[in-house]
């Protein structure tokens, strides 16, 4: 395999593309470019050569150091205990999970099929719809979470192209992320700090609005409970191969956003903290530290096979590199980071009063306390909150304030910090107050932001994603107006974003020729009909700017059809253009 790898890597351009337009539908296998051979030859030679050294590196181990290694880690023995270590755990809370898992499903299943947002219509046109291989190997723009991407082309091969069909994975990934937050306090603090973080998650108006989004940001949340919860599982017991466990999940976090680097940060960073600042494993530290180390290794390597076929089509770069955000200047960063901040905290504590985020925010700080050795608190703090300064350290050499979405996995590990102070603070009362407190719980935490989500439609009017809730509607109008069969072809329809895709989407439904959606030309926009956003404040001259064309001269676009929050305008000729002919 080595030999193969290293030998295919000096193949010449030429030979590999006669190949290949020998046997292409056209003769021309054009997409196949000097640029992308160059890649491909790198990665075969990369791959050669690591193959190379594994193969030497085990030559040089002896029997007896292999035979130990297994023996060490006994996979079969420590398997078995995992597995009924979780039995075990599921089985004493089935209860719980059943009913937390119900809440969740029936508190995100009303949305399910609301209309389809700018974001996740793009996503779905431009690679989950193409071929497999496609939505694992483009990457034009951060909008291919690519493992997500992935799910949705299997989700719309089985069940069609319905919006429900195109958010299944986040969906059950929002769905879990709650029953999976409830076994997290399970295992950290105990049964009543999972009810009580299961029950903010469960609620949360910014993690039920991802759950019906078409995007993968309610993975990357269930990704970082699991993580915590092998983390945890690893401090207690140490268990060989989960190490190899907690790393594939966080490459596959990385494969999906490559935002997981910021949960990465916090889970890995209490992982290595607590193991070495704690009690357990005193005498093992450098051992601990060892694994530790080899298993982030292994993220990374993990990371660029998933990411190999995008750096080989679509290069490093694509994935380096974010066309739609630029590192700032320090001023201007500075600036930026307050209102950012201030964004992030009305996002993520949607529909939650004041008095009941004050309360919350106070239990989630006894939380950084709260543990089992009351005596050492320096022990319980600095391993929770020492990785959250890492985190600020990258956004601050990024330069580059993350959008509120960004930051969703906060919300339960939040929820865990203040399920485990709301856990410490009913130790401390008389048995008969419990109830009076679990029930201000479920009031504020529960009732309330239920209520206010209904009241307010918080999660049905965000733009966060950009909305065109009439896309369907324009489409089946449009569709009956003869007018936009001309005598040159379709009459183009000229829209951007948040209009463009979802516009297109339910045109392909519907079997609306999509040539009305070619790039439009100077030359065919006077039969052309602009569609602009009124909730974005656009204008036809703004529509047309973001292609690069200007206005005509011989005449103006006129408004014809209004909805709540989008209007049509077709172009007019001038009366003073003489060469309009009746």
């Amino acid at each position: 395999m080595m030999v193969a790898l290293v030998a295919a890597s000096f193949l010449e351009y030429s030979v590999i593309r006669s190949f290949l337009d020998d046997r292409s539908g056209d003769g021309s296998a054009d997409p196949y470019t000097p640029a992308l051979h160059d890649r491909l030859t790198t990665i075969l030679l990369t791959g050669g050569v690591l193959s190379g050294l594994m193969i030497f590196v085990a030559a040089l181990l002896s029997v007896k150091v292999v035979s130990r290694i297994i023996s060490s880690i006994n996979f079969r023995l420590r398997s078995e205990s995992t597995i009924r270590w979780m039995r075990v755990v599921c089985h004493q809370n089935i209860g719980w999970i059943v009913l937390m898992t119900l809440i969740a499903g029936i508190l995100r299943w009303p949305y399910l099929n609301d209309p389809i947002r700018f974001d996740e219509a793009h996503t779905y046109l431009s690679y989950a719809k193409m071929p497999w291989f496609v939505g694992l190997s483009v990457y034009n723009d951060p909008n291919n979470h690519v493992f997500h991407t992935l799910l949705v082309h299997l989700s719309a091969s089985l069940f069609g192209n319905a919006e429900w069909v195109i958010r299944l994975p986040a969906f059950v990934a929002g769905v879990l992320l709650v029953p999976l937050t409830f076994l997290a306090g399970r295992a950290t603090a105990g049964r009543e700090a999972g009810i009580a973080a299961g029950t903010l998650v469960a609620v949360s108006s910014a993690l039920t609005e991802y759950s019906v989004l078409g995007r993968g940001y309610t993975m990357i949340c269930c990704f970082t409970i699991i993580n915590l919860l092998l983390a945890t599982r690893l401090l207690r017991r140490q268990i060989g191969w989960e190490w190899g466990l907690l790393s594939l999940i966080s490459a596959i976090g990385l494969w999906t956003i490559p935002i997981m680097v910021y949960p990465n940060i916090l889970v890995w960073g209490w992982l290595l903290l607590s193991g070495l600042s704690g009690n357990r494993w005193q005498t093992q530290r450098v051992r601990f530290a060892m694994q530790w180390s080899l298993s982030v290794v292994m993220v990374g390597v993990l990371t660029l096979i998933f990411y190999a076929p995008v750096i080989a089509v679509s290069g490093m770069e694509s994935l380096t590199t974010n066309g739609y955000v630029q590192a700032l200047v320090w001023a201007e960063f500075g600036h930026h980071l307050r209102s950012g901040l201030m964004e992030w905290r009305h996002f993520l504590l949607r529909d939650w009063p004041l008095s009941t985020t004050i309360l919350f925010t106070g239990f989630a700080l006894r939380g950084c306390i709260a543990g089992n050795n009351n005596q050492d608190h320096w022990r319980q703090i600095f391993p929770k909150l020492l990785p959250l300064f890492g985190v600020a350290v990258l956004v601050v050499i990024q330069r580059v304030v993350p959008p509120p979405r960004v930051g969703l996995f906060f919300i339960p590990l939040l929820a865990l910090l203040a399920g485990a102070g709301f856990r410490s603070f009913l130790q401390n009362i008389n048995s008969s107050k419990k109830n009076l407190c679990w029930a201000l719980w479920f009031a504020l935490g529960v009732i309330v932001p239920v209520v206010l989500q209904t009241q307010n439609q918080s999660i049905r009017s965000s733009t966060d994603t950009g909305i065109c809730p009439e896309a369907e509607e324009i489409v089946l109008d449009l569709m009956q107006q003869p007018w936009l069969e001309t005598e040159t072809g379709p009459a183009p329809l000229i829209a951007v974003s948040p209009v463009s895709a979802p516009l297109v989407y339910y045109a392909m439904r519907h079997h609306f020729s999509l040539k009305h959606f070619d790039f439009p030309t100077q030359e065919n926009i006077e039969s052309s009909v602009v569609i602009v956003s009124r909730q974005s404040r656009q204008t036809v001259k703004d529509v047309l700017k973001q292609l690069a064309m200007e206005l005509p001269e011989s005449g103006e676009f006129e408004e014809i059809e209004t909805y709540e929050t989008v209007s049509l305008y077709r172009f007019v000729r001038s009366h003073a253009d003489h060469s309009f002919s009746p």
